[in-house]
């Protein structure tokens, strides 16, 4: 039905491109990406095309989505006729309402306006950048304030949560003024369109279009400016709150320093206290022994001859405990075999082992 409407009315090709810009999408892509405004002239008759990128608020999920419309316009100066296809992204789009409703009202009139479905689409859906832009702005001030106010040795309720919040209002902006852009220049080749399509008819009609275009480009702009003064506070802001978030960081760490010299020093203290009362404490606990006996005559210590026992234990015992914390110690040859063993998959070695033995007894002859 579509290359039917191209081939009878003879349409240009940029129609086709207009097409390539709707498709089902499940990700931001393309999301800037607009047709640029294409214009082509044969004679007095004048074929334009281009896509318009707009914000719109879904109520029930109470979210801003960026949509296009397309545009395809046709205009013979010299017969006066002008053809107009448009291209909506949903069904009932607002646009079209509002074009049927405009139709509606001028049949039977006799003063016609050869660009009236452009002053439509822009009348329609460029006031919503200003509650976009507003919207996004909404969820950046409060940030931006409690990051102003907030200081790094207070509490803050802060985190690196909000950091990728602006983060992500950074690139809404950043968005927001390339679209913005692109539509200035579409609104400029729309201005020039006018004064084509208009040429000859009513001059109080071709200078009031003009005047709305111009207003248009105007409110284009600013909205533009408006979102690029916004995305350089956000940058500030973001800049400022990681500064933030890191000295805090540095603040905790440096506690946490004075909190480990502190221990270091109680370390010190007990140790210093240990090495005091050790050589005591395993004097007395040596001689304490039953190894040893006072002799009630001569007032002497007289140790056992099995004492021997004694030392041998001791030694035996101290090799065993350093050889033991050598061997088991992290990068020693016995705890890699150790890892080894313990990361290797017992079931999947006794699956293993019975698909191999099932495999030799198939092998056998019958």
């Amino acid at each position: 039905m579509f290359e039917l409407l191209i081939e009878k009315l003879s349409l240009n090709k940029s129609i086709r491109d207009i097409v390539s810009f709707f498709y089902m999408r499940n990700m931001h892509t393309e999301e800037v990406l607009s047709m640029p405004y294409n214009e082509r002239r044969k004679g007095s008759v004048v074929e334009a095309s281009y896509t318009l990128r707009y914000p719109e608020h879904k109520p029930d999920l109470d979210k801003w989505v960026i949509r296009q419309t397309g545009v395809y316009h046709r205009c013979d100066s010299t017969s006066g006729q002008t053809l107009f296809i448009m291209f909506n992204p949903v069904p009932n789009a607002k646009a079209s309402i509002t074009a049927a409703e405009w139709l509606s009202s001028r049949v039977g009139g006799s003063e016609t306006d050869p660009v009236w479905l452009h002053k439509i689409l822009l009348e329609t859906y460029f006031p919503a950048w200003r509650f976009y832009i507003a919207s996004l702005e909404r969820q950046f001030l409060p940030l931006s304030y409690n990051t102003l106010v907030n200081f790094i040795n207070e509490p803050s309720t802060l985190n690196p949560s909000h950091l990728t919040t602006l983060v992500n209002l950074s690139n809404h902006f950043l968005t927001t003024s390339s679209i913005l852009n692109s539509s200035e220049e579409t609104l400029r080749e729309l201005s020039n369109l006018c004064a084509h399509c208009l040429k000859g008819t009513n001059a109080d009609l071709l200078q009031e279009s003009i005047s709305e275009f111009e207003n248009f480009q105007r409110q284009c702009r600013m909205f533009s400016h408006t979102a690029t003064d916004l995305y350089h506070r956000v940058q500030t802001t973001s800049q400022l709150l990681a500064n933030t978030l890191s000295f805090r960081e540095q603040l905790d760490s440096r506690k946490q320093n004075e909190n480990m010299l502190r221990l270091n020093k109680s370390v010190v203290f007990i140790t210093t206290l240990t090495l005091l009362y050790l050589p005591p404490s395993f004097i007395a606990t040596f001689f304490g022994m039953n190894f040893f006996d006072m002799d009630s005559v001569t007032g002497r210590i007289i140790s056992s001859p099995m004492i021997w026992i004694y030392v041998l234990c001791s030694v035996l015992l101290t090799t065993a405990t350093f050889g033991t914390y050598y061997t088991m110690r992290e990068g020693s040859f016995l705890n890699l075999k150790v890892s080894g063993l313990r990361d290797l998959s017992w079931r999947g070695l006794f699956y293993r082992k019975q698909h191999n033995r099932a495999v030799e007894l198939n092998a056998l002859p019958v």
